[in-house]
C-alpha cells in the first residue's frame, strides 16, 4: 500500500511539474504568481482592444486566460493563494476578463458561464454589478435569463457587502440612524482592516465608538457630524486614515487662501505668498501671523485645527496644523489676521477665495546651478507624465556632474512612478519597500511580503553623486521613494525628516455623501526597518530659519550645493 501511495505521489510530482512548464517558471513566492497572472491579463486586454477589431486576437487572447485559470489552479499556487490576498483575487479577475473577451465574441453562454464562475470566486463580485450594467460590451445580453439571475444575484450581495441602501444622500441634517449607522461604518472597517493600532496602545477603539455614539447624535447638522467623525478618526494618529467631507460641503471646510505658513523656531511664519494680488495688498513671506480673527493663532490652532487633524508623526502634526489647514474654512467668509512686520503689527483681511492670479507649482522643474550641478524638484509623484517629462530632460540632466533630488514638497501619489525615476540613477536591480498585510479581520497577527526588486531603466543611466532633499512635508509615495534610495546607498539625503506615513488605504463611503479610508497595508525597509510613525531621517538635517524664511535664503538647498561642490573639488 505504501508502494502504492509513493507511486501516486510521484505520478502527481510528475503530472505537476509537466504542467508548470507549459506555463513558464515555476513560481518561488506568491507575488511572482501573481505577476505572472497579471502580466498575462494585460496581454490578453491588449489583444481585446486591437483596433480593428480581430476575431483572432479576441481568441488568442481568451486562450492566454483560460491558460491562466490552470494556471492558478496548480496544487503550489492555489497554497500560495490561501496566504495571500492579492493572488487569491487574481482568479476572480481572470474569470471577469474571460465574460468580456466571449461577449466580445457574442458567445452568449459562455460569456455568462463566467460570469456566474466570478460570482462564485469571490464575495467581492458584487462591486462589479455597477460596472457590467454600463458596459455596453454586455448590451446583447441584458435580456438572457442567466445574465439576469447574475445581476441580481450581484446586486444582493452588494446591498451586504457594499452597504448600497446605507448609503444615503446628503442632507443639511443626516437623521440619527444616519449618524449611527455610519459611526458604525466607519467603526467596524477600522476594527477590521487598520494595520496600526500598536502606534497607540492606550487608545481602546470599542470604548471610543460608544463614546462617540452620544456624540454624534447630538450634532445637529451634517458639517458637525462630520467634525465629531474626523476628531474620531485622529485618535488613531494615522495619516492615511481619513474622513472627507460630502462635495456639498467641501467648500465650507476646505477652501484656504494662496498663501503657504510653517511653525519655525516656535512662530507661525508666511513662508510663500502664491498670488500677486495678496502681496500688493501687504502680504509678504516672512511676516509672522500674531492671530487670526481675534484670537491668538497658537490658541486658535489649538482649538479649531488640531483636534481633527489625523497625523501618524509630530511633524506632520505640526505640518498640517500650522501649515496645510490653519488658514482653511469657509469659502465665503474671510480671515483677519494680526501680522508682525519686523518690527511694527498690521492687521489684513483676506479672503479664502476668489483669486484668478494663483502661481501654480509644476509637478516638474529643472534648472542647472553653478558648477554644473543639475537641480530637479519632484513636486508630485501623481501623474504618470513626470517620468516623460524627467526622461526628456535627461539628455541635459546627463551632462551635470552632481544630481540634485528635491521631494520637500512632493505629498506622493504613485510609488511606481518614484521607483521609475530611480531607475534612472542605477544600473542594477533594487530592493523597494516590503509590507504586510493583516491575516484576517478578526487578529492582528501578519501576512508578510517582500515586493519584486525593481529593474533599471536600461537605457538611461545617472553615475554621478545624487542627493535627495526633503522636509515634513515629504510624504507617501515620495517616503517610498526615499526608502529605496536611502536603502540602495546611492547618496545623501539632506534637509528635515519625513511625515512619516504612507501605505494603501481601504476607501468607502458613509451614509450622506461622506466618504473615509483606512490604511490597510504596513510598510517598511526591506530589512524591516518602521519609519511609519517615525518619519526618515536625513543624513545631514538641516533647519531654516525665521531669518532664512524672510531673506528668502534656501538653507537646505544650498546646503546640498555645498556638500556636492566638496565632493567634486576633492
Amino acid at each position: 500500500m505504501k508502494k502504492l501511495l509513493f507511486s501516486f505521489y510521484c505520478i502527481s510530482c510528475c503530472l505537476y511539474l509537466f504542467n508548470t512548464s507549459n506555463f513558464g517558471q515555476t513560481p518561488k513566492t506568491a507575488m511572482e504568481a501573481y505577476n505572472y497572472a497579471q502580466n498575462k491579463r494585460s496581454a490578453a486586454q491588449k489583444l481585446f482592444n486591437l483596433e480593428p477589431f480581430s476575431s483572432d486576437s479576441i481568441k488568442k487572447g481568451i486562450t492566454i486566460l483560460e491558460n491562466t485559470i490552470k494556471y492558478l489552479d496548480q496544487p503550489l499556487v492555489v497554497e500560495f493563494a490561501n496566504d495571500n490576498r492579492f493572488l487569491r483575487h487574481r482568479k476572480f479577475d481572470v474569470y471577469y476578463d474571460l465574460s468580456i473577451g466571449n461577449a466580445l465574441l457574442k458567445n452568449k453562454n459562455e460569456s455568462i458561464l463566467y460570469l456566474k464562475k466570478m460570482c462564485e470566486e469571490d464575495a467581492s463580485a458584487a462591486s462589479r454589478a455597477s460596472l457590467i450594467q454600463k458596459d455596453s460590451t454586455f448590451d446583447f445580453l441584458r435580456n438572457e435569463v442567466g445574465y439576469k439571475e447574475v445581476i441580481n444575484k450581484l446586486i444582493a450581495l452588494g446591498n451586504i457587502f457594499e452597504n448600497t441602501n446605507l448609503l444615503t444622500s446628503y442632507s443639511y441634517n443626516l437623521s440619527n440612524d444616519e449618524k449611527v449607522a455610519g459611526l458604525t461604518i466607519f467603526w467596524q472597517e477600522v476594527k477590521n482592516n487598520f494595520v496600526y493600532f500598536d502606534h497607540n496602545l492606550n487608545l481602546d477603539w470599542n470604548k471610543t465608538y460608544l463614546t462617540y455614539m452620544s456624540k454624534v447624535v447630538s450634532t445637529k447638522t451634517t458639517l458637525q457630524y462630520y467634525w465629531v467623525l474626523q476628531e474620531m478618526c485622529a485618535l488613531l494618529k494615522d495619516s492615511h486614515t481619513n474622513v472627507y467631507p460630502p462635495k456639498e460641503l467641501r467648500d465650507s471646510v476646505d477652501s484656504r487662501p494662496p498663501i503657504r505658513t510653517d511653525l519655525i523656531e516656535d512662530k507661525v511664519i508666511i513662508t510663500k505668498v502664491l498670488s500677486d494680488s495678496l502681496r500688493r495688498d501687504g502680504i509678504k513671506t516672512g511676516q509672522e501671523i500674531v492671530s487670526i480673527d481675534n484670537v491668538p493663532v497658537k490658541k486658535y490652532a489649538e482649538q479649531n485645527i488640531l483636534p481633527y487633524q489625523s497625523s501618524s508623526t509630530i511633524q506632520d502634526l505640526k505640518k498640517r496644523t500650522y501649515g496645510y489647514y490653519l488658514l482653511s474654512g469657509k469659502r465665503d467668509r474671510s480671515i483677519k489676521l494680526v501680522l508682525r512686520d519686523e518690527n511694527r503689527l498690521v492687521t489684513e483681511t483676506i479672503n479664502r477665495s476668489g483669486y484668478n492670479d494663483v502661481v501654480k507649482q509644476p509637478i516638474f522643474e529643472f534648472k542647472k546651478l553653478k558648477n554644473n550641478i543639475a537641480y530637479v524638484a519632484l513636486n508630485s509623484f501623481g501623474k504618470d507624465t513626470l517620468v516623460s517629462l524627467f526622461d526628456n530632460s535627461f539628455k541635459e540632466i546627463s551632462k551635470s556632474d552632481a544630481l540634485i533630488i528635491d521631494l520637500r514638497n512632493n505629498g506622493g501619489g504613485s510609488g511606481n512612478i518614484g521607483f521609475n525615476i530611480l531607475g534612472y540613477l542605477v544600473n542594477k536591480e533594487f530592493q523597494i519597500s516590503k509590507y504586510k498585510l493583516r491575516a484576517s479581520p478578526k487578529d492582528l497577527s501578519w501576512q508578510y511580503y517582500s515586493a519584486q526588486p525593481w529593474k533599471p531603466n536600461g537605457i538611461n543611466y545617472y553615475s554621478k553623486p545624487v542627493v535627495v532633499l526633503i522636509s515634513n512635508a515629504t510624504f507617501s509615495a515620495a517616503e517610498d521613494f526615499c526608502v529605496a534610495f536611502d536603502y540602495m546607498k546611492r547618496g545623501k539625503m539632506i534637509g528635515e525628516q519625513t511625515a512619516g506615513s504612507t501605505g494603501q488605504p481601504y476607501s468607502f463611503s458613509l451614509p450622506g455623501g461622506l466618504t473615509a479610508r483606512v490604511c490597510s497595508k504596513r510598510d517598511s525597509y526591506p530589512d524591516g526597518k518602521e519609519f511609519v510613525g517615525i518619519g526618515i531621517n536625513p543624513d545631514i538635517t538641516v533647519y531654516p530659519t525665521v531669518d532664512d524664511i524672510r531673506l528668502e535664503k534656501d538653507v537646505i538647498l544650498l546646503k546640498a550645493i555645498d556638500y556636492l561642490n566638496g565632493i567634486l573639488n576633492k
